[in-house]
């Protein structure tokens, strides 16, 4: 679009209008706490200068993800150190709106996967697969698929408290335990696994299915309670270094993003959040946000089919 040829009124309107548009996005994205960025751009690092002890007396920083949402936390960010030892949390199972399409969502808590390729993780799944509603929990072990547990059935409002905790740190021998405090289900085994220790996850995730990222359920909110690690000390979240990560699509078509949850700010006590996964509570954030841009560009349209409309006649 060549715009040399507008007159002044023109220009002088499109320029506030574009002025306006970064300013909403800028207070928008202030105030959401929000990263307005590419899925596929770098995690913001702070920098260097930055030491781990006023890193965490600041916000998380915010990162985009694209099947991930929620907080991870580490020794330091920079520079993660071998040291997690224990992670728990609680959380209620929530409830299905079913979809048309075959949508997938799991509620977990895991050690390691931030900065390498190791994950132990444990957690609920709350799916809609051929018009009718799913819930399991499971475990798993990366690099090998998920697992089932068979004897915890699941149900929507179903309390569930889930631990991950190293044994024995020459062996590498760790426990996993998920219980369902509403039926009183519990699991518990013990395994050997190569974990990097180097992260602690509280995620809300739509994970890959049949090699290929699938559709997010609709799940309402999901909060987070209890949540603890132990990385050299123990503590809540808010007691290191770490990340709150917001989940968004790509969208070919357009060359943009879609916003796909919204995650709140810890609470006063340090342990505690929610992941909003309801897809009407998000785009009218972005509506209001994006408002200016919108104008901006309808009226650089216009301005270009008139443009146009006078060179053809």
């Amino acid at each position: 679009m060549i715009l040399t040829k507008l007159t002044q009124t023109q220009a002088t309107a499109l320029a506030a209008i574009i002025v306006l548009a970064i300013l909403g996005l800028y207070h928008f994205g202030h105030d959401q706490g929000i990263g307005i960025k590419s899925v596929d751009e770098p995690l913001s690092i702070p920098p260097a200068n930055l030491t781990a002890a006023s890193i965490v007396s600041a916000a998380p920083i915010v990162t985009n993800d694209s099947n991930w949402a929620g907080y991870i936390i580490a020794s330091d960010i920079q520079n993660p150190q071998a040291l997690v030892t224990t992670i728990s949390a609680s959380w209620t199972v929530p409830t299905v709106t079913i979809s048309s399409l075959d949508t997938f969502s799991a509620a977990w808590i895991g050690i390691g996967g931030y900065f390498d390729s190791t994950l132990i993780q444990v957690g609920t799944e709350h799916d809609s697969v051929n018009g009718a509603d799913e819930y399991f929990a499971w475990f798993e072990l990366l690099p090998d698929s998920s697992i089932a547990i068979d004897n915890i059935v699941l149900s929507p409002g179903d309390q569930i408290n889930a631990s991950i905790q190293l044994i024995n740190s020459f062996t590498d021998e760790w426990s996993i335990t998920i219980k369902d405090l509403t039926t009183n289900q519990q699991y518990q085994n013990t395994f050997f696994y190569p974990s990097s220790q180097l992260s602690a996850e509280w995620i809300v995730e739509r994970p890959t299915v049949g090699r290929r990222l699938s559709n997010l359920t609709d799940i309402g909110t999901v909060k987070f309670t209890n949540c603890k690690a132990t990385i050299g000390t123990s503590g809540t979240i808010s007691s290191f270094p770490g990340f709150q990560s917001i989940m968004y699509e790509s969208v070919q078509s357009t060359d943009g993003i879609t916003q796909l949850t919204a995650v709140s700010d810890l609470a006063d006590n340090g342990s505690s959040f929610t992941v909003e996964t309801s897809a009407s509570a998000i785009p009218e954030l972005f509506t209001w946000a994006l408002l200016p841009m919108i104008i901006a560009t309808a009226l650089s349209t216009a301005i270009t089919k008139k443009r146009h409309a006078r060179k053809r006649s």
